[in-house]
């Protein structure tokens, strides 16, 4: 059970809202999409993240 299922709403509806971005980014980069409400831990969003810098095609 993720919180869609506890609030009583379906997954896409959440699925598709884009987070508000307060001053201070530029840029707002998801990684690690529909995650849901799994836990990300640091070190395993910065190699997700930087994985993609290594692809050469």
């Amino acid at each position: 059970r993720g919180l869609p299922d506890m609030l009583g709403m379906s997954p896409e509806d959440v699925a598709d809202v884009e987070p508000s971005v307060g001053p201070g980014f530029d840029l707002w980069l998801n990684t690690i999409p529909r995650q849901g409400s799994e836990v990300v831990r640091t070190e395993e969003a910065m190699f997700a993240s930087l994985a993609s810098l290594t692809l050469t095609e």
